[in-house]
């Protein structure tokens, strides 16, 4: 009887934590690219964590897009710990859904850090002209 109590003490004391907060953002540019075929873009916090522990790209969420072109989504970023947001996106010319796997040809890809940190719309031009480079 006592452990069940116990239990349910702890079940009660974890079971309810606050909602994360989160800000809402348009997020609104071109991805640019010589070269045709679907693109995979990761929105990231430019930086995440604390202290000693703070490092940089932090994912928040990753979308498939049919080809480079504008981009206009909305995204819900969450204010704990992370600041900043970069996109990084790479782009599968081959069609088999990894990101230059040994022995296939180079796929571009590209990095740009948002100039607005205060804004709710998020303008961005990411240029896929590097080859097999990560975030």
């Amino acid at each position: 009887m006592i452990r069940l109590s116990l239990l349910a003490i702890i079940l009660s004391m974890t079971a309810c934590l606050p909602p994360e907060a989160v800000r809402i953002v348009q997020v609104k540019g071109d991805v640019v690219s010589a070269a045709t075929g679907p693109v995979e873009i990761w929105f990231l916090h430019t930086h995440w964590g604390e202290g000693m522990l703070k490092t940089q790209n932090m994912v928040i969420e990753t979308q498939w897009f049919d080809g480079p072109g504008a981009i206009d989504e909305e995204l819900a970023i969450p204010q704990t710990h992370g600041e900043g947001l970069s996109l990084y996106g790479w782009q599968d010319v081959n069609g088999d859904g990894d990101h230059c796997r040994p022995g296939s040809d180079p796929e571009p890809s590209g990095l740009v850090e948002t100039q607005e940190p205060d804004s709710l719309i998020r303008s961005f031009t990411l240029q896929l002209d590097q080859t097999c480079t990560g975030p």
